[in-house]
């Protein structure tokens, strides 16, 4: 059965293209150089697809189809165009006249004969009922096949631990066990079983603990693994007991009902009624509060189980041992990043600085009310989010896109959702994710077209693009390239190929950009990076009315250090600089080379006394530290550095600088070697 199709554009040459192309789809195709031809057309067809050029010789291809509606024609449009239109252009043709697809020339023809093949199977009445329904049917229908396998999946995993339990020694067995467990944590995850995906998830963590060395706590280790083992062998045959219909219905009909906890955060305090109090308001607000009263228990609650964040109490013995321990869990695997709060009855400026110096994320004070609790749990969440991959999955398959999603989710990643691809570009800046899922073939605009478009953006140019897609032709890969996406899935999606295909790409990314943001000798941001992340900084500034400082460093005496003792302990000098600002401040604080011997450090929600004192600290650190010259010499170096914070200094980035600097060269004519924050 053929397809007629009116094609209503002005160029010859892409009219014998596209002619050819639709063709071979078996279309009829009606072909009109002018919107007046093409009326003439209609008077005696009705087609099943119209094209229509964004400009015509004599009509405007958005007046054309506005025209077309009002006489009440509601056949399927393809709007072509040769440059992109705005933003409410395009929603209009899409919400108001109602447009199929936005396609953009010069078009790539294996693309464009999908989308028409895709629009033409969307409209037609032969078209089977629920035929947008096959892919899910069949996830659905897999989901219930491995529900069947679990238990004897999950008995084998119990065989494998026991095995390598009772012979520690065969490091073989406990990869075979630690192997297993990998493949359930991811398959059982991906169709759904999050309850089972999370417990079998915890005891691959404490397989890989007991691999990597041998531990004192050992026995605990695998007591845990033991618990989780026959927790997820219970639900796993809660899950296969059950009616089978009743695993049709929705991804989450095989989790528990238990709430899940918005955070997990360590809490070290030897206070006993604290730390029943802090759990009490934890299960309130969907926290898990996870309580150690001594740094060993702290420590191994943090190597056995993943932890968003931690709160140290001061107090704990003395204040230099609490402070050691912040950097204890630091250097756990997996826990470089781990955002840390300090909490205490005594509220001296002395140990906020220090506590700064640290790293710390906040201070709190004690009393704690469950209100700053939840606050505070938020904006360590938040900056332990910071180092997460973010990705978009952008498809107009709800189901199939909820199921990637928590794929992604379970590995760690934030997410977002997309079902309107026409709104791309304001999801994508609202969002600023680091990969974007895309799938081929939707209403409105296309994966291909709107690749395309993100390629033409500088802002997106270099965003790493997966397709997902259920055509597994070359025509279809050809496709993909020629668009620009950077690689791309094959429907339905297995779990591990896209935990690893978006890990790679995500991975490969952050290392171009941290190549191109970071200065190779110091290890902080150039200049273009520090000023692209302190504009939101400020802008946050503004919107809550916090303080943010600005401070401005320069190595005192620079010239004559690479004059006496040579360019390389020059740069040696600068390298240990930038290792003791990166290590002294808050992760979420920006560090930068502003230029030559010049640091510029952003200290967000601190005022400037405090910053002062912090920045005063690691002068005197720095100016005690000994650099080798080229001769055998030592030498010590010093900076001066001026101080200028929102909003008493300035509204606006350039002012905060120009104030900054005007205080540092303050301090460079009061003799060097010193912070000055006022004048």
């Amino acid at each position: 059965m053929f397809n007629t199709v009116l094609l209503v554009d002005d160029d010859q040459q892409f009219r014998q293209l596209a002619v050819q192309v639709l063709e071979q789809r078996q279309c009829k195709v009606f072909q009109a150089s002018s919107g007046q031809q093409a009326w003439q057309l209609l008077g005696g067809t009705h087609p099943d697809l119209i094209i229509v050029d964004g400009v015509l010789p004599d009509v405007s291809g958005v007046d054309w189809i506005a025209e077309l509606r009002l006489r009440g024609d509601t056949t399927p449009i393809i709007f072509i165009s040769g440059h992109w239109w705005d933003p409410d252009t395009l929603q209009r043709l899409f919400r108001e006249y109602g447009v199929s697809l936005f396609v953009h020339k010069p078009i790539i023809p294996e693309a464009f004969s999908e989308e028409v093949q895709f629009l033409l199977a969307r409209s037609s009445t032969a078209s089977p009922p629920g035929a947008e329904q096959d892919l899910q049917d069949e996830l659905d229908k897999l989901r219930r096949e491995y529900a069947s396998k679990l238990p004897d999946k999950l008995d084998d995993l119990r065989r494998a631990v026991n095995a390598a339990r009772e012979r520690a020694n065969e490091s073989s067995l406990l990869n075979q066990a630690k192997s297993l467990a990998h493949k359930i944590r991811g398959t059982a995850g991906s169709y759904g079983f999050t309850t089972i995906g999370e417990r079998v998830g915890k005891i691959e963590e404490a397989l890989t603990l007991l691999e990597k060395e041998e531990r004192q706590d050992a026995s605990e280790l695998w007591n845990r693994v033991g618990g989780d083992l026959a927790g997820a062998i219970s639900e796993a045959l809660s899950v296969s007991l059950r009616d089978p219909r009743s695993l049709e219905s929705a991804p989450d009909s095989a989790v528990s009902t238990h709430r899940p906890s918005m955070a997990r955060i360590l809490l070290v305090d030897d206070d006993p009624e604290f730390l029943e109090l802090a759990r009490a308001m934890g299960r309130q607000r969907l926290i898990e509060i996870v309580t150690a009263s001594h740094p060993e228990q702290a420590l191994f609650e943090a190597s056995t189980g993943n932890i968003d964040a931690a709160i140290l109490d001061v107090s704990l013995g003395s204040t230099g041992f609490t402070f050691s321990l912040a950097g204890e869990l630091r250097s756990l695997p997996g826990c470089q990043d781990l955002p840390v709060a300090f909490i205490s009855a005594d509220e001296r400026i002395e140990r906020r600085v220090t506590a700064a110096q640290m790293g710390a994320a906040l201070f709190l004070s004690k009393p704690l009310e469950p209100e700053a609790l939840e606050f505070a749990v938020h904006q360590l969440v938040s900056a332990r989010q910071l180092g997460k991959p973010r990705v978009l999955v952008v498809d107009d398959d709800e189901d199939f896109s909820a199921g990637v999603e928590l794929i992604l989710r379970q590995a760690g990643m934030l997410t977002a959702r997309l079902h309107d691809s026409t709104r791309i570009l304001e999801k994508l800046n609202e969002f600023c994710p680091d990969l974007v899922l895309l799938d081929v073939l939707m209403p409105g605009l296309s994966g291909y077209d709107a690749c395309m478009m993100l390629r033409t953006m500088p802002r997106w140019r270099d965003l790493p693009i997966l397709f997902l897609t259920a055509e597994t032709g070359w025509q279809s890969r050809s496709a993909i390239f020629k668009a620009g996406g950077d690689d791309y899935l094959t429907k339905p999606v297995m779990a591990e190929e896209l935990l690893t295909r978006v890990k790679i790409r995500v991975e490969r990314a952050r290392l171009l950009k941290e190549r191109a943001d970071k200065d190779t000798i110091t290890g902080l941001l150039l200049r273009r990076a520090f000023m692209e992340q302190l504009a939101p900084m400020l802008a946050e500034a503004v919107k809550h009315g916090w303080p943010l400082t600005i401070a401005l460093l320069d190595l005192d005496h620079f010239k004559k250090v690479n004059d006496i003792h040579g360019h390389l302990s020059g740069d040696g000098v600068l390298a240990g600089l930038g290792r003791l600002l990166s290590r002294r401040f808050r992760m979420h604080d920006l560090k930068g080379r502003w230029g030559g011997e010049e640091f510029i450090l952003a200290f967000s929600r601190q005022t400037r006394q405090s910053a002062h004192t912090a920045v005063e600290r690691v002068l005197q650190e720095f100016a005690e530290l000994s650099f080798p010259g080229e001769h055998g010499e030592e030498f010590h170096v010093a900076f001066s550095a001026g101080l200028a914070s929102y909003p008493s200094d300035g509204a606006s980035i350039h002012e905060l600088i120009k104030k900054a600097d005007g205080r540092l060269m303050a301090a460079k004519a009061a003799g060097r070697a010193r912070v000055v924050s006022e004048g």
